[in-house]
């Protein structure tokens, strides 16, 4: 790989291909940036809602084309404007070539392109399992989670070093505060509230189990608005009460 290529990632719009199952397809998205130099690591974003995402989700490997100024309009419009669940995008179509893991990357209007494979998909279990936590209800997802980062820490320190250390603070802080904001609220998601929130979570809880068996994907993470779902229900009833 061009390490120089790394150079040309700006906050700007990427074309993001995947493949998995005999299918490919690609879609517009607007974040991906560096993470670490050695190794070479890098983040992106992508709504759960393409296509794309549930290619990537399959393969684990994917392509970031980099767009420049003079991209086209019918760039834009061929991977942004259309599903790959309906049409084939890369039928057809010239401006791109293959890459060495097998991928379309565009050619046209770009910049450079870079292959990678997925290291983290970040889901629902931090969420869910800081809530758990936070109510009392036990801290089964959170005891899971923590021993899946445990094995990729493992593995990350030994390229990067001990700095890996250094994230700990950030998951304290962020499922440390998630867990804390559920117990201060414990007492005000009392009685029927808590329990209908309760089944809630547990709904999602199974859903992550049933991913663990690889036999469907169910996104678990699209799932957590179903929280707000009790307490939009009960909000109207405790107001009547006062």
């Amino acid at each position: 790989m061009d390490m120089k290529t790394m150079f040309n990632l700006t906050y700007g719009l990427f074309v993001l291909t995947a493949a998995a199952g005999g299918k490919e397809s690609g879609c517009i998205i607007n974040t991906a940036g560096q993470v670490t130099v050695e190794p070479n690591q890098i983040s992106i974003t992508v709504n759960k809602a393409n296509y794309t995402h549930d290619l990537l989700r399959e393969s684990g490997k994917f392509n970031i084309s980099i767009l420049s100024e003079e991209a086209s309009f019918d760039t834009f419009r061929h991977f942004g404007f259309q599903s790959g669940r309906d049409v084939d995008k890369f039928a057809g179509y010239e401006s791109c070539k293959r890459s060495a893991n097998g991928l379309h990357y565009v050619t046209a209007g770009c910049n450079g392109y870079i292959s990678a494979s997925v290291l983290f998909c970040v889901g629902a279990m931090t969420i869910m399992g800081a809530i758990q936590d936070g109510l009392g209800q036990g801290y089964s997802i959170l005891l899971t989670k923590s021993s899946l980062d445990f094995i990729a820490s493992i593995i990350l320190a030994a390229s990067l070093g001990v700095g890996v250390l250094c994230s700990a603070l950030t998951v304290l802080l962020y499922q440390g505060g998630l867990t804390l904001l559920a117990g201060v609220l414990q007492g005000v998601l009392a009685g029927a509230l808590l329990d209908q929130l309760c089944m809630v979570g547990y709904a999602i809880v199974l859903c992550i189990g049933i991913n663990f068996f690889g036999v469907v994907k169910i996104k678990t993470a699209s799932l957590l608005p179903a929280l707000l779902v009790p307490l939009l229900y009960n909000v109207p009833m405790l107001l009547k009460t006062l």
